[in-house]
């Protein structure tokens, strides 16, 4: 319950105090507004409910605040045999990581032009 209240009043519970003071307040995310674009799937008859939908929001929000995301959208839900799992795309910017193999193409660029964080529960950490 804590987690959803949390959520709601975008109290980020997932990373500790040290973190926090490193997160940038005053930055600037492309974020889709999911809750319209939940609209027009409705009319396609696809609907995740109000609950989820409005959870949904919320966690692309801090996904947002807690990754540095420069754009992020939602791009789906799997329905798995255990759990289902939601799925964020979006653009990183920054710091690349040291390439051992020239073949290897740079984040941003070709195939790895988008990240994609999944989770199974939108309250809890996207991986």
């Amino acid at each position: 319950m804590q987690k959803s209240r949390n959520l709601i009043n975008e109290v980020n519970d997932l990373i500790n105090e040290t973190s926090k003071l490193s997160i940038d307040k005053g930055a600037k995310y492309n974020v889709e507004n999911f809750i319209q674009n939940a609209e027009m799937l409705e009319w396609a008859g696809v609907s995740f409910g109000e609950e989820d939908t409005y959870k949904i929001s919320k966690a692309i929000n801090r996904l947002a605040v807690m990754s540095g995301a420069q754009r992020l959208a939602f791009f789906g839900k799997i329905f798995g045999t255990q759990k289902d799992y939601w799925i964020i795309c979006g653009g990183l910017q920054g710091a690349e990581e040291t390439a051992k193999d020239p073949q290897i193409e740079k984040r941003g660029e070709g195939v790895n032009q988008l990240v994609f964080w999944v989770t199974d529960n939108l309250l809890n950490d996207w991986i």
